[in-house]
């Protein structure tokens, strides 16, 4: 059975995964690369420098000077990809903290009752600010439903109404909401 009111995973950021993802597979490719041809070299260095030698007997064995190579590649590749991997954390840690925190940001408006729009200074934009934004805007049509009931009683009785009548009257309304501010 499916639920209503499961919960999902909004933080996933396709478009910054797929860039640091790609940028890995490139990073990736090009060390290969780099590491065989470096090891092309290498290895036909070593082997020239032993093959034509006859009459005496090789200065080095030829395994050993080809495994030191093969673990300098090795080692290298492995310290850049712990490198690359760090940096990709560290952009991917802050991008999640500047939407948690913009997240954090407009939920505290809404808290107080401050439903204006928030303008952009450099739009950051996640389906999850989407959906806060949303959620803003349906409030702000919300309570001024509510405000035009108030206002339309007042004018309909031509009476003002008393300051326990209105605190009755929030205090009606905090018990029905539904949202978060007025817990």
């Amino acid at each position: 059975m499916k639920q209503i009111n499961a919960r999902k995973r909004y933080l996933i950021d396709h478009k910054l995964q797929g860039v640091l993802l790609v940028a890995l597979i490139i990073l990736e490719c090009a060390m290969l690369i780099a590491g065989v041809i470096y090891l092309y070299f290498q290895f036909n260095a070593h082997i020239d420098a032993n093959l034509y030698v006859i009459h005496r007997q090789s200065q080095q064995e030829l395994l050993p000077l080809l495994l030191r190579e093969l673990g300098l590649v090795i080692v290298v590749m492995a310290t850049v990809n712990t490198l690359c991997l760090f940096i990709a954390h560290k952009l991917w840690v802050r991008h999640i903290r500047q939407v948690t925190n913009e997240f954090t940001f407009r939920l505290q408006r809404i808290n107080a009752a401050d439903f204006r729009a928030i303008p952009d200074k450099e739009p950051l934009c996640h389906d999850l600010l989407l959906r806060v934004d949303q959620w803003r805007k349906h409030l702000s049509e919300h309570y001024k439903g509510i405000n035009q009931v108030l206002v339309s009683h007042n004018v309909a009785t031509g009476t003002e109404w008393e300051q326990s009548q209105i605190q009755t009257l929030h205090e009606q309304l905090k018990a029905f909401s539904h949202s978060p501010m007025h817990k």
